[in-house]
């Protein structure tokens, strides 16, 4: 029967990949705890995101101790396994070379022809009367005998297989030992390996949940924002017509005279302005049609190719016409809208005269006047045009 060893070798070179196990997973539970710390309070607080990282981070850690732990009975089930090999070689020399040197004085005596220790009861009278050592004597008998021809020659397979015997055993028992070593050290490789793999996924798809709920939750952020800087008026508008519309509806008279003034800036304006000229007509001098310079057109301007064109009439009636092709400008945003006191032209220049003062006087009566019907209530509902005019809308 041939001797089974362990494979010292290999379970050696296993060590380090346990090794370089746990420092993966150590890694891993830095950057766990870094991802953690990196994210704002106000998400982490969402949702248990921060109590599940705190979980993760508890079982890489856990799972980390486990491997070191395996790593350092690794180490240690292998010095023992060389020990005890050395000690039983030890022994095994020891007996060995006590048999061998018992058969060899009792080969002697029978070869001279010691009739003592021919027989059971003269080896037991010695001492050495168990079967055992009675069959290693006579085996030693056989030996002296087949050297010397005094004696009949015993079988081989008869008293000498008694060593053979204990050498079977000696094998079979390192071999038993071989074995149960090599099942236990799989089985903790196996359950080791098993142990990582489910930690490992149960880590990876903890963290990549997280992340994407963090990269979510980022990119909805920066959307909110983006969308805020782009629309930052219309939201500002939005917040102005609700706070406005909120505070005077605490009253029965405030929701009153909100609604009148609604009704005064959308319904009767757009009817009062009645049916749009064309742009031939207000471009006539006898029309009566005014130009106002492009400093006093703003609100109706949309910001693209040439400035906006608007015009007013004495009778507060008003236009807006497109800058590059002179079409009528239809968008509530930018539309013109009755008024019901006429902005008047800036006199030019320092009044030197009573004419002229009557026109700075003109002017500021009539600048004051547009503010507060007509400036004032666009703003209290939020610069719209229109009682259903959309906001948000991209230019």
């Amino acid at each position: 029967m041939s001797t089974i060893k362990v494979n010292l070798t290999g379970i050696q070179q296993t060590i380090p990949e346990v090794h370089t196990c746990s420092n993966k997973l150590s890694n891993i539970k830095n950057q766990l705890t870094g991802l953690k710390s990196g994210i704002d309070t106000r998400i982490i607080n969402r949702r248990g995101i921060g109590a599940r990282l705190n979980h993760t981070v508890q079982a890489t850690n856990e799972l980390e101790m486990k491997l070191k732990a395996l790593e350092n009975f690794l180490r240690i089930s292998i010095e023992k396994y060389v020990q005890a090999e050395q000690i039983i070689e030890r022994k095994s020399q020891s007996l060995q070379g006590a048999d061998s040197k018992a058969a060899t004085t009792i080969g002697i005596h029978l070869a001279l022809g010691n009739s003592t220790f021919r027989s059971n009861n003269g080896l037991s009278a010695l001492g050495l009367g168990t079967f055992q050592n009675a069959a290693l004597f006579r085996g030693a008998a056989a030996w002296s005998t087949s050297i010397n021809g005094k004696f009949p020659s015993v079988s081989k397979n008869a008293d000498i297989s008694w060593g053979q015997l204990l050498l079977k055993k000696w094998n079979q028992a390192v071999g038993e030992t071989t074995n149960a070593w090599t099942r236990g050290t799989n089985y903790i490789g196996n359950q080791a390996t098993h142990a990582w793999n489910r930690s490992t996924n149960y880590i990876e798809n903890q963290a990549g949940d997280a992340w994407n709920y963090v990269e979510t939750k980022r990119k909805q952020m920066i959307t909110t924002y983006e969308f805020a800087k782009d629309n930052k008026t219309d939201i500002f508008n939005a917040l102005l017509e609700t706070g406005v519309r909120k505070t005077l509806d605490i009253t029965p008279s405030g929701q009153d005279f909100r609604e009148r003034l609604e009704y005064f800036h959308y319904e009767q304006r757009k009817e009062m302005n009645g049916p749009p000229p064309i742009y031939e007509e207000v471009k006539d001098p006898a029309s009566g049609w005014i130009r106002l310079p492009v400093e006093m057109s703003i609100y109706h301007d949309n910001n693209q190719g040439e400035p906006e064109l608007k015009f007013i009439h004495p009778d507060g009636r008003e236009a807006v016409f497109n800058g590059d092709d002179h079409s009528l400008v239809t968008d509530p945003r930018y539309i013109g809208t009755y008024n019901y006191i006429n902005p008047s032209l800036q006199p030019e220049g320092f009044p030197t005269n009573k004419e002229e003062l009557l026109e700075w006087i003109e002017f500021g009566k009539t600048g004051i006047g547009h503010v507060a019907t007509d400036v004032v209530p666009y703003y209290m509902v939020g610069q719209k045009n229109e009682r259903d005019q959309q906001r948000f809308l991209n230019d």
